[in-house]
């Protein structure tokens, strides 16, 4: 990939910037990230990627940066959950980094310098380069929109949920339909709000539970849990016969 980035001497301050390692990696995912907009394969999907957006892999990354894989995922989830300098959506085989502060450290400075290539007019240099703090507002707002988030994280989850050949179809869809979601704001899915996830293991007790079959499922409302004790109790009703001491007592919600 040709081109330049920009360091801001601001790394310096970082609590991080004597770890070499962490500023090894970190120097890897500037110069890898894309510069302008460009279509790319993702896990199946077409998407597009945005400046400051790299598809990579664990295994790619240690073998550019000479990092043990171990180190480089402690790294990526540091910079992701510590210092939130990055957001991570995963697959089974890379991911998509999408590096938060590109537009600030980065496509500020490229469209100077471009304004000069071009011998723009110093009015116009000044219109690009120093933005208002209702346009940068409304970048970011720009960065949280799809297509690049929840829609292809939704992709992504229902190619791993499909991966299960050993499940009925019927019962993918059912599992997936209840965990994609999303929450009021539309930022997350309700997988993504669980504290800790392991898809095998949820499909194995969504079968084994029989979720979606009038069973209770982790996480419902209260109001879907009474229409299950309703269920119950109607169960309870339709069979009270078989029971030597009568109709049975109802379960109360």
């Amino acid at each position: 990939m040709e081109g330049w980035v920009k360091i801001h001497r601001k790394i310096r301050d970082k609590g991080w910037y004597k770890q070499s390692n962490r500023v090894h990696l970190w120097l890897e995912l500037l110069l890898r990230a894309s510069n302008n907009e460009r279509e790319f394969m993702f896990h199946g999907v077409n998407i597009k990627l945005k400046p400051g957006q790299l598809i990579a892999g664990r295994k790619s990354l240690a073998e550019s940066t000479g990092l043990s894989e171990s180190c480089v995922e402690r790294t990526l989830t540091f910079f992701e959950k510590s210092e939130q300098q990055i957001e991570q959506q995963k697959s089974n085989r890379n991911r998509l980094v999408t590096i938060l502060s590109w537009k600030e450290y980065q496509t500020t400075g490229q469209q100077t310098e471009q304004l000069a290539d071009n011998k723009r007019t110093t009015g116009e240099q000044l219109a690009d380069t120093y933005k208002k703090d209702k346009k940068v507002r409304e970048l970011k707002e720009e960065d949280n929109s799809p297509p690049n988030r929840i829609e292809i994280r939704e992709e992504l989850f229902k190619s791993e949920v499909f991966n299960f050949k050993n499940y009925p179809t019927s019962m993918l869809q059912e599992f997936l339909e209840y965990w994609t979601e999303p929450n009021k704001s539309g930022t997350k899915m309700r997988f993504e709000l669980e504290r800790t996830w392991s898809l095998k293991r949820r499909l194995s007790r969504w079968e084994s539970n029989d979720f979606g079959k009038g069973a209770k499922i982790p996480g419902n409302s209260l109001s879907t849990t009474r229409k299950n004790t309703s269920n119950v109790n109607r169960i309870l009703s339709e069979n009270y016969s078989k029971y030597p001491a009568g109709r049975p007592e109802q379960v109360k919600t």
